[in-house]
């Protein structure tokens, strides 16, 4: 089977996740296409961040779910590592470590964070638009795909770039379940998942790479100062603009709990790490020609 780059890009799948990429109203947001704009908005969200992830079970649950794909003597590349979940876990645990990140305001912090870890070293670049020259033993990358249009390049960098092992995270549902009951009973719209883990494995599978996948059920609990805050914060999927504001804070604290004058939101998701042994040359390029699946 003979294929061009064009029908690669072409295909239902890839389509379905160019689209899902989209904001609700059709538009294309301009951290999609503006570098400049999505290092801003990186600026301002470091500057008020008040999450540390340093102590939560779920980030501590999930490194070591990701450790276990890594090995002591491994070189590894991090694709967008955000402001660092994953990142110093990594480092302290392989040989080598090399994060790859567009934002340089992301580079600058983790470079803060870093302590001087000698193993340790970034890259400012777009993951999907590079052609790196070097390879790591395994390439990881968790939940940083989410503005990734050119998917199919991205994905076949992690498979070039990898000797060993590459692996992608990505948290998938269910959806909160207060969100299931107002569309339920009160017929709202709401902003489904539009970018699920499936859709990379099928492209994964376009591109003649068969790609095992990990789900792990993960339990979450947030906690609210305010009532006001809880249900600002769980109304945010909710599309529809005729809402019933009496009965969706009533659905919502179905599932809240008022602990010493806060509130306590437990919800259940699963992160799915897609893993796959590198495939070489999955998609052969001769004279601007992809060919999948012949021998050559």
């Amino acid at each position: 089977m003979q294929l061009t780059k064009f029908s690669v890009y072409e295909s239902d799948r890839v389509k379905k996740w160019q689209e899902g990429l989209k904001e609700w109203d059709g538009s294309i947001s301009e951290r999609m296409i503006n570098d400049r704009a999505e290092d801003e908005f990186w600026q301002q969200y470091l500057e008020k961040m008040s999450f540390n992830s340093v102590n939560d079970p779920v980030v501590k649950q999930l490194q070591q779910e990701l450790l276990a794909f890594l090995n002591p003597n491994d070189s590894v590349m991090e694709i967008g590592p955000g402001w660092g979940n994953y990142t110093f876990s990594i480092a302290d645990y392989v040989k080598e470590l090399t994060c790859m990140d567009c934002s340089p305001s992301i580079i600058r912090y983790l470079q803060r964070q870093s302590d001087a870890r000698s193993n340790l070293k970034f890259i400012e670049g777009k993951w999907e638009y590079e052609r790196l020259t070097d390879n790591y033993d395994a390439v990881v990358g968790i939940n940083c795909f989410y503005r990734m249009h050119n998917i199919v390049d991205g994905l076949l960098n992690m498979n070039d770039s990898a000797n060993r092992l590459a692996v992608i995270g990505m948290s998938t549902g269910p959806e909160k379940p207060h969100y299931v009951e107002l569309h339920r009973k009160l017929g709202y719209e709401i902003k489904w998942r539009r970018k699920e883990y499936i859709d990379l494995l099928n492209i994964l599978y376009e591109l003649g790479i068969y790609a095992d996948c990990k789900l792990v059920p993960i339990t979450k609990t947030v906690t609210y100062e305010t009532y006001e805050d809880l249900i600002k914060k769980n109304s945010t999927k909710v599309l529809s603009k005729d809402i019933d504001k009496l009965e969706t804070e009533k659905i919502i604290l179905q599932y809240a709990k008022k602990i010493n004058g806060t509130y306590e939101y437990t919800y259940q998701y699963h992160m799915a790490f897609i893993y796959w042994k590198p495939k070489k040359n999955p998609l052969s390029k001769i004279n601007g020609f992809f060919l999948v699946g012949i021998k050559l």
